[in-house]
């Protein structure tokens, strides 16, 4: 056998074999409507998605099987019998999942699932009739917020305020009168660009800031920001507004 490989085409060794009848399933799962004791908001957009993975994929000659708002149960029962059909006349088997998520986890309606889980559904001693083809999953998840990711890393996350800072901003006003009111402002208060970029700078490169994560700079010194910024619930609102403005609530 190895002699064989070894007597073809050195382009055709690391090529799968497409000579089939059919190019072979595309199974598509869309979770937009999560239970409310997951925490997982809405996934305003994902049934778009689902829409243009569908047509693209039917374009290209597969067989598509789309699931909505499913369970973590159902999810596994849907990958199950996939597994379990005789893929013997397709040449590949394409999966794609919408849905929250995180490292590694894949959310249904009801709760999280491993994505290795789902992905040994399809291993050779699983899915015989798919061993040699390309098994490939596509797999979109929103992660619900910003803040929620960096609480789980050891990131420090610092914050500077560089003050006004001098640009070519006022080369795009057409009015006279409001460049020479900038170029004042900029010229008597606002500081030039290199200052500006030291302070961003300061925050980035200076070690040993792991106690001063969360705090709030200004001239390369701990700032004391006024109480309506430290207030956790001023601060939930405007996290929930910027969600729902940017359509991921």
């Amino acid at each position: 056998m190895l002699e064989s490989i070894r007597r073809m085409p050195q382009s055709d060794v690391f090529q799968y074999n497409m000579n089939y009848p059919s190019l072979g399933q595309c199974v598509i799962i869309n979770n937009k409507n999560c239970h409310k004791q997951t925490g997982m908001g809405v996934r305003n957009g994902t049934d778009r998605d689902a829409e243009n993975v569908k047509e693209t994929f039917s374009k290209l000659g597969f067989k598509i099987k789309t699931s909505h708002d499913q369970t973590v149960s159902q999810m596994r029962d849907v990958l199950t019998k996939a597994s379990q059909e005789d893929h013997s006349h397709s040449a590949m088997f394409v999966c794609v999942l919408l849905s929250h998520g995180d490292d590694g986890v894949i959310f249904g309606t009801d709760g999280c699932i491993e994505l290795k889980e789902l992905f040994k559904l399809f291993r050779g001693d699983c899915c015989k009739s798919l061993v040699g083809k390309p098994k490939l999953f596509f797999i979109q998840k929103s992660i619900r917020s910003f803040a929620e990711t960096f609480l789980k890393t050891r990131l420090d996350l610092l914050i500077t305020n560089t003050g006004s800072v001098r640009s070519e901003l006022a080369r795009h006003l057409r009015q006279w009168h409001a460049r020479i009111v900038l170029f004042i402002i900029g010229h008597f208060w606002a500081t030039i660009p290199v200052s500006g970029s030291q302070r961003t700078l300061y925050c980035a490169l200076q070690g040993n800031t792991e106690h001063l994560s969360g705090q709030c700079f200004s001239d390369s010194q701990v700032m004391q920001v006024k109480p309506e910024a430290r207030d956790d619930g001023i601060a939930k609102k405007l996290w929930d507004v910027s969600e729902k403005l940017c359509g991921i609530a």
